[in-house]
């Protein structure tokens, strides 16, 4: 069978076989720990606390407390993050179905009123014109809600256990509240309805708008097709379609922005997943772990010392019950016999002096103390008091990456020195020109076994962040629909107020490749100011959103430009907006200058 318990850290990534023949052969080298773990009743559990333990048979009081697991920080962040994400989709995909909604309601109404004036002449009020708007839009608008509602109910909890087997890969039941269904149904149909009036009220108004333009536009010169194109993109009237082109133009770049950014989080968060050193996980090449055995780790340190092969040499010794005013802290002592210790780094540099000492992020902020405070760390009856120099991150496993201490050899023998530590490793890289795999033999025939670090433990965090890295694309795909609705949308109304100016220019000589190329540079423009602008403008957004992310998870903020997903994203825009502008100039081509002029 396959089952969870608390020894994956809340990952679900496969399971650790021990055969009975592999635990007699590596009894003396695995450290195991020996623990019950019980449900309690309230009464019982008041009894404990009160007695500060439990007493059992022929045995001292026990040590008690909640389980380490309780309330796992792995799952509540996991779910967080994707509760995030959902939202952030939620967000963009309404957005856009706002947006292409608010627009198709004015187009409606406008199309509704199309004779207003004669109505006007013939007695009808404006607020009759409205009420007729409106009954010609509810319809559609109740259909829609009543669609989208019964999608949701649908398809919403086949989501959420799509969700849960991501987690668990039998969900029991799934939680869904009919109550919030409605309320967010009532909600959407009380703004739908606010829109659908607006936009009534607006067709409806008896004055006709202005015919001249708003903004100087510049004179027309060769070729025409391009002059027209500028000046129908930035500087023609509302009625005509400027207010939508211009609005096309100020909306446009800001989608491609979004799209940019979240496209470069993505791929910042794919880059920390392939790179343990932006998380504090590649300390070192190789390890060899002697566990509690202080002797096993002098042994294994004086035969590297002598090893000229080695390039790298650090012994580090743990600690689990260092205090500096708040709960218990892990602490790291490294013993630098040869080279650097390869720690990450987020602030300040790594101890040098026996006064110093480097905290994990996570744990300043608790004790809210920066770099260059001084902080009094306690380890059973010794203290003393260090100067913060550094801010680092630890390796997952035996530290909360993020939670922790780390202070030289030296230092420590102020608080007592490694006899009291509890776990001794010496982390250790081989020169380039060393055979390697030879060399990890040898050190196992001397009775040493070697571990490669590159397959550590991961941060739960940097963990939970890859269960979304697979949804910066569709934001993004998102947010150039909205790009793609603004630009055709403008094409569109832009083409249908100039129907009697392209008419009147056919009539004048104008050729039909003329009248396309027009409708073609006015999308073009909007097109090209979009990605001028926006691409830009999404890689500056998509750094601060990951330098904030990265600061909020405690990692590395180094941020990678997905070109690839840019390129892939501008192509399909360009091609779908081009086909979309494409088609309306082609509706403009075939109209002949006599239908356009009829009504004139």
């Amino acid at each position: 069978g396959i089952g969870r318990s608390s020894i994956d850290f809340g990952r679900w990534n496969g399971l650790i076989q021990l055969t009975p023949a592999f635990a007699d052969r590596y009894a003396g080298e695995i450290r195991q720990y020996t623990f019950l773990e019980a449900q309690l009743t309230d009464e019982f559990l008041d009894r404990v606390l009160a007695q500060g333990g439990i007493d059992l048979p022929g045995r001292a009081r026990v040590e008690q407390g909640p389980s380490y697991f309780a309330g796992s920080a792995a799952t509540q962040d996991g779910l967080g993050t994707i509760a995030v994400a959902l939202r952030l989709v939620a967000a963009i995909a309404a957005l856009a179905g706002a947006t292409a909604t608010v627009l198709t309601a004015f187009r409606v109404a406008r199309a509704t009123l199309a004779d207003r004036f004669t109505l006007e002449a013939i007695g009808w009020t404006r607020s009759a014109m409205t009420r007729v708007a409106v009954v010609v839009m509810c319809p559609w608008v109740i259909a829609g809600l009543l669609v989208g509602t019964s999608l949701a109910v649908v398809f919403s909890p086949m989501t959420l256990v799509g969700l849960s087997r991501s987690v668990d890969p039998e969900p029991s039941s799934v939680i869904a509240s009919a109550g919030w269904v409605f309320v967010k149904a009532a909600a959407c149909a009380l703004v739908l309805g606010a829109v659908v009036v607006f936009a009534a009220s607006r067709a409806s108004r008896p004055v006709a708008r202005a015919i001249g333009s708003v903004h100087r536009a510049p004179p027309l010169w060769r070729p025409v097709p391009m002059s027209l194109g500028i000046r129908w993109a930035f500087f023609d009237v509302p009625a005509r379609g400027g207010r939508a082109s211009r609005a096309a133009a100020a909306a446009a770049p800001a989608a491609v922005a979004v799209g940019v950014a979240v496209l470069l989080v993505g791929a910042s968060i794919q880059r920390l997943q392939d790179d343990p050193h932006l998380s504090g996980q590649a300390a070192a090449e190789r390890v060899i772990d002697a566990g509690e055995d202080l002797s096993r780790y002098d042994r294994a340190m004086l035969a590297l010392s002598d090893d000229t092969r080695v390039a790298t040499l650090v012994g580090v010794h743990v600690a689990f019950r260092v205090s500096a005013g708040a709960p218990d802290a892990p602490l790291l002592v490294f013993d630098s016999r040869r080279g650097e210790p390869q720690s990450t780094v987020l602030a300040g540099r790594l101890p040098a002096r026996s006064d110093e000492v480097a905290v994990g992020p996570a744990t300043l902020e608790n004790l809210h103390l920066h770099v260059g405070d001084d902080v009094e760390l306690t380890a059973g009856e010794q203290h003393a008091r260090f100067r913060i120099v550094g801010e680092m991150l630890f390796p997952e496993g035996d530290f909360d990456f993020d939670v922790g201490f780390a202070v030289t050899l030296s230092g420590a023998e102020i608080l007592g020195g490694v006899s009291g530590t509890k776990i001794h490793q010496v982390a250790f890289e081989w020169a380039p020109d060393v055979d390697a795999i030879a060399a990890d033999a040898a050190l196992t025939d001397a009775g040493f076994s070697v571990f490669h670090t590159e397959q550590g433990l991961v941060p739960e965090v940097v963990s939970n962040l890859g269960q979304v890295k697979t949804l910066p694309p569709l934001l993004a795909l998102l947010a150039v629909g909205l790009c793609l609705i603004g630009i055709a949308h403008a094409a569109s109304h832009t083409v249908r107020g100039h129907r009697r100016d392209i008419g009147t220019l056919r009539a004048l000589g104008l050729t039909p490749r003329d009248v396309g190329a027009t409708v073609i540079a006015h999308g073009a423009l909007l097109v090209m100011v979009a990605f001028l602008v926006g691409l830009p403008a999404g890689a500056v957004l998509g750094r601060q959103v990951w330098s904030a992310i990265a600061d909020r998870a405690h990692v590395v903020a180094r941020p990678m430009v997905d070109w690839a997903g840019i390129t892939w994203m501008a192509s399909a825009a360009v091609m779908v907006t081009g086909l979309l502008i494409a088609l309306r100039a082609f509706g403009a081509i075939r109209e002949r200058p006599a239908s356009a002029l009829k009504a004139e």
